[in-house]
């Protein structure tokens, strides 16, 4: 009767250990299938630069400095890419339309602001990389160390970062937590302490730091990158188990500065 017994118990924490790894990794699966499909798509990016002249060279040449000669991207051209590429991924077998419904956010880095994207694929307003706390709305860049304000007047006006006494690893830092602090908002009624994205600090040479990162980064170029929600529930033996389940995928468009 004992040996019946433990038998049994055995069968049951097998099934309890072996049901869960099973479907963790067939999700593990094709999650790595979805994220490279994203991957691919984020590439919609090198098409959305706009193709005049003065914007193509200022973009060659490694973003010239000039409000002028900014870089510009068709934010509405980028998602059009952007889903054409999936789609063309996913349409045998169906898969888009669960794929795109899935995608929490979509965000587009642009040297001293970035945009983001709902579900409803409506673009925000820009979110800028302030630098609030010195008297002045300072705007800070990715692309060097080059700082704005508008003076008394209304006119822009250029500075170098250390004049405010910043270094380069805090300003990276200060963009990074902008952006996750925008994130975070935008998706607590997904999670419930919202997202953080993991945004590596070029700065920062430490090697166990540096090997935690996302391979592309918002500090390094022009950034377009999507959240995408997996299963966050797995029901076993009428029992519900909730985790957080989501990846990171995008894009970065380097600069030469």
């Amino acid at each position: 009767m004992g040996q019946s017994v433990a038998v049994i118990l055995i069968i049951i924490f097998l099934v309890f250990l072996f049901i869960p790894m099973a479907f963790l990794t067939n999700n593990q699966q094709q999650v790595g299938e979805i994220k490279q499909s994203l991957n691919l798509s984020a590439k919609a990016l090198i098409k959305a630069i706009e193709v005049d002249s003065e914007n193509a060279n200022g973009f060659s040449q490694g973003y010239n400095r000039g409000r002028q000669q900014e870089v510009v991207v068709n934010k509405e051209d980028l998602l059009r890419e952007f889903y054409d590429i999936l789609y063309r991924n996913y349409y045998i077998d169906g898969g888009f339309q669960d794929t795109k419904q899935r995608l929490v956010l979509k965000i587009l880095v642009v040297n001293d602001r970035f945009y983001l994207a709902k579900e409803d694929d409506q673009w925000s307003h820009p979110y800028f990389f302030l630098l609030e706390d010195t008297g002045l709305n300072v705007y800070l860049d990715i692309r060097d160390d080059i700082v704005y304000y508008y003076d008394d007047y209304g006119n822009m006006t250029y500075a170098s970062l250390q004049s405010f006494g910043i270094s380069k690893e805090e300003k990276n830092q200060r963009i990074i937590n902008r952006i996750n602090q925008v994130v975070a908002m935008e998706t607590k009624t997904e999670f419930k302490d919202g997202l953080e994205i993991m945004i590596q600090n070029s700065q920062n040479v430490e090697g166990d730091y540096r090997r935690r990162f996302q391979n592309f980064n918002v500090l390094e170029g022009i950034t377009f990158f999507v959240i995408y929600r997996g299963d966050t529930g797995l029901e076993i033996n009428n029992q519900m188990y909730e985790y957080k389940n989501y990846n990171v995928v995008g894009y970065t468009l380097r600069s030469k500065v």
